[in-house]
């Protein structure tokens, strides 16, 4: 959202302007000089982690996976098709490192190398998948397999992390077999995590300024400097928990510190969420009845506050998926899909992106624990929902009789049962928890896209002068506030995966099937604008007849 930098300010009382809509004024893109890996080394990671049957870490990610692997629909192997397993890696790495792993998500596709040895670290999903696909017959992924393929993720982030270790070792003129002191271990870190947070060239250490690239972030990141703090707090727990026997005084190696780096990645996420509660609490001062949506003229209503950092034009927020337009004489803004936008992110590493938390994730991997499948009927799927609490809503609670006849109509589509992992229920999940859930738009080839790629494009990111004063100045009628108060149902659904693909023995063509833009867009968050139909009156038709898509070809 418009400026993150500057609400984390305005959330500390602090007062700063910030240009752009980059979280933490940087641009969220992958980084120059870092978007290539060779093939040999992503096929030395698969092979090293598939041939270790009794690697812990495969064991341990395994037991992680399960309750998710359980809960996807298989095919007749019993296994995950493709777009099934982009979709259950994209919600493991999201729930779990709140990583967004660039390649797993909609717009990823098919692996094309750059050269004959190398491959676009963003295609490194579609790669993977192809060499499983070779592995394996095309017959899907099991359970351990899904777990090799999250390993062999986690082992190409961990080495790029190591590389950037390297990198400043280099740059203090440290030999790579050098034992650190306490006075040098927070200069290294210190600088580790300018790199991380800073997007510019780090390819060659000839030109690597980091005190350079260190004033920018003072300069740009008004709350940089809690950040840091923040490192340096958590490299020492690190070492704490690593059993140091003397944490401040004894030398430490490379090895040693590449395990507080990696650290330091899986946590980030976690205290980036601590910002990420701050916007939505904001958000939800100025909600509208329960919604979970800010109307519009009240999303605007600050702009004269230099603090005030809710201002992405209406074409932005249209395209983040984040504008509800049902009503289109009063449109709002959707809270749990401009939290979870790309505008909300940032880009430690090639590999992926870090951003809010899609709250709707924790939600939907207890019901699926308590489902234990794909499907489930609606008395089950209520019942479970009752007692299902939120941070905003309570439990237990009844459902009520509306909510409780959708169900039976999404079920009434599927042979009884109602699909979980599909359009119509994560549509309902919204209405359920409005602020925790990103309303599910319809697929659609525009993809959600971070404010550096919509200006590149020509959009305009930030709201102007004449449409700020549209909309605050706009005013409403008791009779269309009162109609506003429902939320939009649109009775189309699109599945993970197709019904047919799963009963039909046949093997598959490779990565290719990878390359579909997987349901992962619905609870992901990543919300893709939609055209609503539109009805006599010029209203958009939410109740159109229902039928069935898949989100791949």
């Amino acid at each position: 959202m418009a400026s993150f930098a500057v609400f984390v300010a305005f959330a500390a009382g602090l007062a700063a302007s910030v240009e752009g809509n980059a979280f933490l004024g940087m641009e969220p893109h992958m980084k120059k000089g870092k978007g290539l890996v060779s093939k040999a080394s992503v096929e030395q990671a698969f092979s090293a982690k598939l041939s270790t049957a009794q690697d812990p870490n495969i064991r341990r990610l395994e037991q992680e996976l399960l309750p998710l692997f359980t809960s996807m629909p298989k095919n007749v192997h019993g296994k995950l098709e493709p777009s099934v397993t982009r979709y259950a890696l994209h919600r493991y790495f999201a729930r779990n490192h709140r990583w967004y792993v660039v390649g797993l998500e909609p717009a990823g596709g098919s692996w094309n190398s750059s050269s004959p040895g190398s491959v676009m670290k963003d295609r490194v999903p579609a790669f993977l998948a192809s060499l499983f696909a070779e592995r394996f017959q095309g017959q899907g992924l099991g359970l351990h397999e899904l777990a090799v393929f999250a390993a062999t993720l986690l082992d190409l982030v961990h080495s790029e992390s190591l590389d950037d270790l390297q990198t400043v070792y280099a740059s203090h003129g440290l030999s790579l077999s050098a034992s650190l002191s306490h006075e040098s271990l927070d200069s290294v870190m210190n600088d580790y995590v300018v790199m991380q947070f800073h997007s510019m060239d780090t390819a060659s250490n000839m030109t690597l300024d980091l005190r350079g690239m260190e004033a920018e972030l003072l300069d740009e990141f008004v709350s940089w400097e809690d950040w840091a703090m923040w490192a340096r707090d958590l490299r020492r727990s690190v070492e704490l928990e690593q059993n140091f026997r003397s944490p401040f005084g004894q030398p430490v190696s490379l090895d040693a510190l590449a395990g507080t780096a990696r650290e330091l990645g899986n946590r980030f996420g976690a205290y980036l969420n601590l910002e990420c509660q701050h916007i939505k609490n904001k958000l939800m001062d100025l909600e509208y009845k329960d919604t979970g949506r800010v109307r519009l003229s009240d999303y605007y209503s600050g702009a004269s506050d230099e603090s005030w950092n809710f201002l992405e034009s209406v074409d932005y927020l249209r395209a983040l998926g984040a504008l509800d337009e049902s009503n289109p004489r009063q449109p709002s803004v959707i809270i749990p899909n401009v939290l979870v936008s790309p505008s909300n992110c940032v880009t430690p590493s090639s590999y992926y992106s870090v951003c809010c938390l899609n709250e709707c994730e924790s939600l939907m991997s207890t019901l699926e624990q308590a489902i234990g499948g794909p499907t489930a009927k609606p008395a089950q799927i209520a019942d479970v929902v009752a007692g299902l609490p939120s941070d905003t809503v309570e439990a237990p609670r009844p459902v009520k009789a509306a909510q409780l006849q959708r169900l039976e109509e999404i079920a009434a589509q599927h042979g009884g049962s109602v699909p979980l992992h599909g359009r119509l229920f994560a549509q309902w999940m919204h209405h359920m928890y409005p602020r925790e859930c990103p309303f599910p738009h319809l697929s659609n080839p525009t993809n959600p896209i971070s404010p550096d790629e919509w200006k590149k494009k020509g959009g305009d990111d930030v709201a102007t002068e004449e449409e700020l004063k549209q909309y605050t100045m706009r005013q409403v009628d008791l009779e269309e506030s009162a109609a506003s108060e429902e939320l939009p149902w649109i009775a189309v659904e699109e599945l993970v995966v197709s019904p047919n693909r799963l009963h039909q023995p046949r093997r598959f063509a490779g990565f290719g099937a990878f390359q579909a833009a997987g349901f992962l867009a619905l609870l992901a968050a990543t919300a893709m604008r939609t055209k609503q139909t539109s009805g006599r009156d010029g209203k958009p038709n939410f109740q159109s007849p229902l039928r069935v898509e898949s989100y791949f070809v």
